[in-house]
């Protein structure tokens, strides 16, 4: 071993030894490393009449060097960590303890205090993360994790992470008593647990947007025993690592924000506000097309230098806003009109938060979805069925309007009905029957439908609905089968109180829209037969001429699947396919906008 990587090596000591001198509870114990560097420096000695090694060679030998010193290091540093204190309980009250860090929710303080009162009793009262001298190396691992947890889309200032380190930093310098020690633990734990409450809940707990219904998954995973288990910073990284969700989207989430958050705070997020009050049309000159240019190249084209400026509409530009539009739902026709400015003003700072808060909802859906399922994403009106977890079928869904916005939650289809009766709903007989036998009364006559009041059938003719209190509680209407069926010829049913499912619909033209909000809540299906024949594949005697048949009898047919599909009706504005491409939705029902209000205000009351 030559003369330069022995000082190379002597340097690396020198380091370490500075490093580690500083940090209580380590002085003096770091010669032990030194013992190694003097073998070395002697093994050096011997060769010294060897021939010269090159440098590349020197390189290799300095890492191997370098490496046992590290693997030496971590196997020694194990025995040199700090042992747990006996909280004294004489001295300090678990249970009615009054520090803690600030949640802003009661929901998460008593969650979180009574997750760290439950696990100190499990771990017989001993301290996780703090010794008598210094506080030990998981919790330098621990620290780590929650510095680095913005990667994902959580924010480390919401764990008081920065503050508890400046404080035990401070108390280890100076003389020092249990209790705090004991108080500073627990800080610690509870930074934990809520934490880890996050990854398996998320932050927000009502996930509801005011009467719009949005049922989020229960909690998952036990993280009391998963902190009792943590006892190195390896396994600590891999049980947090388990917590989060384990989907592929998720990790290409996590992508997407780090490429918008550097888009975000570059040069690129400063651009002007494009306006304008009519389209803009393939090759038109417009003094708006320059700040169009600029604003696509970094994320979906790459433009000739010398026509950023041009004011003309060119055919690369119009490809460009094309390739824009298709991934953000729009129709990719070119034209740039008022949808497609909306997306373009959108700052990459709000697609940051649009993308965190789409990982946010990752953490509320179950944890794992088996092998066969059914996904309906809303905003982007597609249906998806999974078979051994590989994309079997897709087609196009029409999904509620606004005002009657279809419910976000999982529940498992059971069984199918051909030539379907149609019960509707009270709120549809209030809002719109009785409305429109106001103005007519012979309106329904000849439209397939039955009427009864307190369970008997009667003539809507025959009362005069403008000279009386109606109570529609008292009514109960149902539409008979039929092409006019407002289920089509198929309905797909996954019982729940909502009465939400899945069917066919008489107007498949309302399909060739790119927005299409416009159902009651239930999801309408573009391919309802192509659905019943995959969910029916397995089950004898059923096959697209018998499916074909059944839709076209004059009597309602029931089947129950030998297989339950699982459904889970998503709402997501941000997420990568399968080609990698970014893409973002309308928030049709206001989802995002008071989700995100939700966090701000969250982060605001920490903050304060």
């Amino acid at each position: 071993m030559n003369q330069n990587v022995l000082l190379a090596m002597r340097k690396v000591t020198c380091k370490l030894n500075v490093c580690w001198s500083t940090k209580r509870g380590y002085l003096g114990k770091f010669h032990k490393y030194s013992i190694l560097l003097v073998v070395v420096s002697a093994l050096a000695g011997c060769q010294r009449n060897l021939t010269p090694v090159t440098s590349s060679v020197a390189d290799t030998e300095l890492k191997t060097a370098l490496k046992v010193i590290e693997l030496t290091f971590v196997e020694k540093k194990v025995a040199l960590d700090e042992k747990p204190l006996q909280i004294d309980t004489l001295q300090y009250s678990i249970p009615t303890r009054v520090g803690s860090i600030c949640t802003s929710s009661s929901y998460f303080d008593n969650k979180v205090r009574s997750k760290s009162n439950e696990f100190y009793k499990r771990n017989n009262l001993q301290t996780k993360w703090l010794g008598q001298t210094a506080p030990n190396s998981l919790y330098y691992a621990w620290i780590d994790v929650i510095k680095n947890c913005g990667t994902y889309g959580l924010h480390p200032e919401d764990y008081s992470v920065y503050s508890i380190d400046e404080r035990i930093q401070l108390f280890y310098s100076q003389k020092n008593s249990g209790i705090e020690i004991y108080d500073m633990d627990m800080q610690l734990t509870d930074a934990f647990f809520l934490f880890t409450t996050h990854l398996i809940e998320g932050r927000i707990t009502n996930a509801n947007s005011g009467d719009r219904i949005w049922i989020k998954g229960a909690a998952k995973s036990d993280d009391i025993t998963i902190l009792l288990e943590i006892n190195d910073s390896q396994t600590l990284r891999e049980k947090i690592g388990s917590l989060h969700p384990a989907s592929e989207q998720y990790i290409k989430l996590v992508s997407a924000l780090e490429r918008y958050r550097v888009l975000e705070n570059g040069v690129h997020d400063g651009f002007p506000f494009i306006w304008e009050s009519a389209n803009i049309n393939p090759n038109d000159v417009h003094e708006m097309i320059p700040l169009v240019r600029r604003r696509l190249e970094p994320t979906d084209w790459k433009f000739d230098s010398l026509m950023i400026d041009s004011l003309r509409y060119d055919e690369a530009l119009v490809e460009a806003v094309k390739w824009f539009q298709f991934r953000h739902g729009l129709e990719p026709d070119g034209i740039i009109g008022a949808g497609t400015l909306k997306f373009l003003n959108q700052s990459y700072k709000e697609k940051s938060e649009v993308i965190e808060l789409n990982l946010e909802r990752l953490r509320w859906l179950p944890e794992t979805y088996g092998d066969n399922y059914i996904t309906v994403n809303v905003p982007e009106y597609q249906l998806r069925v999974y078979e051994n977890q590989k994309l079997g079928l897709e087609m196009k869904v029409i999904v509620g309007l606004e005002e009657t916005a279809t419910p976000i939650f999982s529940d498992t289809l059971r069984y199918i009905v051909f030539m379907p009766t149609w019960s509707v709903p009270n709120s549809i007989i209030r809002d719109e029957i009785i409305l429109r036998l106001q103005k007519d009364s012979t309106y329904y006559g000849g439209k397939n439908y039955i009427f009864y009041k307190n369970g008997t059938e009667f003539n809507p003719a025959s009362v005069s609905w403008n000279n009386q209190i109606i109570n529609s509680y008292n009514y109960s209407v149902v539409q008979q089968p039929g092409k006019s069926n407002s289920l089509g010829l198929v309905k797909f049913i996954m019982p729940n109180k909502m009465s939400i499912y899945l069917h066919d619909t008489p107007n498949h033209n309302l399909f060739n829209k790119t927005n299409r909000a416009l159902s009651h809540g239930c999801v309408r299906l573009d391919d309802p037969d192509k659905l019943a024949e995959y969910l029916l594949k397995d089950q004898k005697d059923w096959r697209m001429e018998t499916i074909d048949k059944a839709m076209k009898s004059d009597h309602s047919q029931t089947v129950f699947l030998t297989i339950p599909y699982p459904v889970h009706i998503e709402y997501f504005t941000a997420w990568v396919d399968d080609n990698g491409l970014v893409n973002f939705r309308e928030d049709i029902y206001g989802h995002d906008k008071r989700q995100l209000a939700q966090l701000h205000a969250v982060r605001q009351k920490i903050a304060n």
